[in-house]
């Protein structure tokens, strides 16, 4: 089912929470707005939802308007970041509810709830009570009372942030999985960059309640159309630092902090060279090298975290600290003195008022 969310704004009292949000989804896309806590995506959820009710715009699902029908009328689930089970029913009592409110058959309801839970890995735990399961057991019965009412859109809410690391990396995969088997267009929220690039089709990250972009992951980290989703996406996180673009002998050069120069291969506007504007440069785009090497910088090692495969290097290059990933083997101490080196073709550089990306191929 396609989705249109046109022009909505939600407010609460003075406070402008979601601010003439627009957005088009195809079907079986799997979108997910990502953002920092306080930036709108909830409520724009909740009011695709219906819970909540826009104070202007329309949202449309596969070209009927449904902006202010109800959320029994929308054909959707849901999917909480608490598993709102009921404790004292079974697993099975729990995926049923929604069939159970509409008076289904009894031989409909097994059928729908064995069905549901094969999918998921869960048809051997249809007697147990929820208190009897672990977090990821539990989120899968209430993925699974979401699914047996046959959604067209599924809607999750930050569904992972109570489940351990390791056990939120397998339940990607499984929300992945499902959603691609069933081809249910899907809007998941969350705040956690990882989730957002690995699963979504695309992503649409917000800030104070305006959408900043709506793109795929892969053009997120590499083309971030703005400062704050070049220093919001990506871990480690982007470098950056106020600086100039310049031209010398026909090349295109950076200033660094310590005033050194590296050679920029990134089509600039020419109209912004030797002007203040705000450069960055990703963490895993800078290598160490040989002392003397072109278009170098020199720092010294004031930390560094061991990463497992790297570690993350904090080097004090004139006034700031740049960030760099380094081999394990590469027996790097604090206190070093160390040549470093960025990708030539990695540079950002964004404007100094409105963070929006000066590189062309981002207009």
């Amino acid at each position: 089912m396609d989705v249109s969310i046109n022009n909505l704004t939600k407010k609460f009292g003075n406070v402008t929470a979601v601010n003439n949000f627009s957005l088009e989804i195809k079907s079986g896309e799997f979108v997910a707005f990502l953002g920092p806590s306080g930036c709108g995506k909830t409520t724009t959820l909740l009011t695709v939802a219906g819970i909540y009710k826009p104070n202007s715009g329309s949202i449309v699902f596969g070209g009927k308007d449904v902006t202010f029908a109800q959320p029994k009328d929308r054909n959707i689930g849901m999917v909480f970041q608490s598993y709102a089970l009921y404790p004292h029913m079974s697993v099975y009592e729990n995926i049923v509810f929604s069939m159970k409110l509409k008076k289904a058959s009894e031989e409909d309801k097994k059928k729908a709830a064995q069905e549901v839970a094969d999918l998921l890995g869960i048809g051997h735990l249809l007697e147990r009570k929820p208190g009897e399961l672990s977090g990821g057991q539990q989120q899968r019965v209430a993925l699974g009372r979401a699914l047996v009412k046959k959604p067209q859109l599924l809607l999750f809410d930050e569904p992972l942030s109570n489940l351990d690391a390791r056990l939120r990396i397998s339940m990607r995969t499984e929300i992945k999985r499902i959603q691609k088997e069933l081809g249910i267009t899907c809007i998941y929220v969350t705040h956690d960059q990882i989730e957002a690039m690995t699963m979504a089709d695309k992503v649409a990250v917000l800030k104070d309640g305006l959408l900043q972009t709506f793109q795929p992951p892969i053009e997120l980290h590499t083309h971030p159309c703005t400062e704050f989703i070049g220093s919001f996406v990506g871990n480690p996180p982007m470098n950056l630092f106020n600086s100039k673009v310049v031209e010398k002998d026909g090349d295109i050069f950076t200033i660094l902090p310590d005033k050194s120069m590296m050679k920029v291969n990134k089509i600039v506007d020419p109209k912004v060279y030797n002007k203040e504007l705000r450069v960055g440069i990703r963490p895993e785009d800078i290598e160490i090298v040989d002392k003397g090497t072109a278009d170098s910088s020199t720092g010294i090692v004031s930390l560094f975290e061991p990463l497992g495969r790297d570690n993350l290097v904090n080097v004090r290059c004139g006034n700031k600290t740049i960030q760099l990933l380094s081999s394990p083997k590469a027996g790097i101490e604090i206190g070093d003195t160390i040549n470093f080196k960025a990708v030539d073709t990695q540079w950002q550089f964004f404007d100094l008022e409105s963070g929006k990306s000066l590189l062309w191929h981002t207009k």
